[in-house]
C-alpha cells in the first residue's frame, strides 16, 4: 500500500516540478505579445488564448502539488495545536463531507466536458483564432484526476494514522 501511495506522490511531485516550465512559457508568450502589441502595433490573434490555456494548466496542476506540500487553505488557529490523531479526524471529516463530494462533481462535469469537446470538435471562441477546446479540457480533467488521487492518498494516510500505523 505504501508503495502505491508513494508512487502517486511522486507523480504529483513530478507534475508540480514540471509546472515551472509552463510558468516560463507563459512569461515568454506574454512578453512576446506585449512587444508585438506596444512596439510593433501588431497584436497576435493567438496570444490571449495561449496565455489562458497555459495559465489554466499551471493552476490545475498546482492543486495536487499544493496539497502534497500541505499548502492548501486551512484555518490553522486550532488545527496546529492538535495531536496527529485529532488532525487525522479533522482531515477525514473534511474529506468525507467536503473534498470527495466536490471532486466527484468536478470529475463528472469535467469528464463530460472533455468528451463533448473531443466528439464535437469544439473550438474556443473568445478570439478569432478558434483553437480546439479538447486539449485544454483534457488537461483540466487530468488535473482533477490527479487532485482526486492526491486527496485519496491523504485520506488513506489519515486513516492509518488513526489506527496507530502511520504510512
Amino acid at each position: 500500500m505504501k508503495k502505491v501511495l508513494d508512487k502517486i506522490d511522486s507523480v504529483v511531485r513530478y507534475t508540480g516540478e514540471m509546472d515551472k516550465f509552463f510558468a516560463l512559457a507563459l512569461v515568454l508568450v506574454m512578453t512576446q505579445e506585449v512587444i508585438r502589441r506596444y512596439f510593433f502595433n501588431a497584436a497576435s490573434i493567438y496570444g490571449y488564448d495561449t496565455a489562458v490555456m497555459i495559465g489554466l494548466t499551471i493552476y490545475i496542476l498546482a492543486w495536487s502539488y499544493a496539497d502534497l506540500h500541505n499548502q492548501h487553505v486551512r484555518v490553522d488557529v486550532l488545527y496546529l495545536r492538535q495531536s496527529p490523531a485529532v488532525k487525522a479526524i479533522i482531515d477525514i471529516c473534511g474529506a468525507v463531507f467536503f473534498f470527495f463530494p466536490f471532486v466527484a462533481m468536478l470529475l463528472y462535469v469535467s469528464y463530460g466536458w472533455m468528451i463533448k469537446a473531443w466528439v464535437t470538435h469544439e473550438v474556443r471562441s473568445e478570439t478569432y483564432w478558434y483553437p480546439p477546446a479538447a486539449p485544454i479540457r483534457t488537461v483540466f480533467f487530468l488535473g482533477v484526476v490527479l487532485f482526486t488521487l492526491r486527496g485519496l492518498v491523504r485520506f488513506i494516510r489519515d486513516v492509518y494514522t488513526l489506527r496507530g500505523k502511520p504510512l
